[in-house]
């Protein structure tokens, strides 16, 4: 009955479903990679407030952490919406 179950499943999928599954896992893990470049580049603007303080230090933070976001929502939106 387990084979009858497995052949069910593998006579189902077809190349569009696997090229489209494969395309979702790309953009699911290119997000998360994206996500962590935003990461990296909120720390460095945070190092760069202590050590080069100017007035428009706190502008710059805002588009980081706005870039962060965007980046997260993006990723959440693959994973919910795909």
């Amino acid at each position: 009955m387990n084979s009858n179950l497995t052949l069910n499943f593998i006579n189902g999928l077809t190349i569009d479903s696997l090229m489209m599954s494969l395309l979702k896992l790309f953009l699911i893990v290119g997000g998360l990679l994206y996500i962590v470049f935003a990461f990296v580049a909120v720390r460095q603007i945070s190092i760069m407030k202590k050590t080069l303080i100017t007035e428009i230090s706190p502008f710059i933070t805002t588009i980081g952490l706005t870039h962060l976001i965007a980046a997260i929502s993006v990723v959440a939106y693959f994973i919910l919406i795909l």
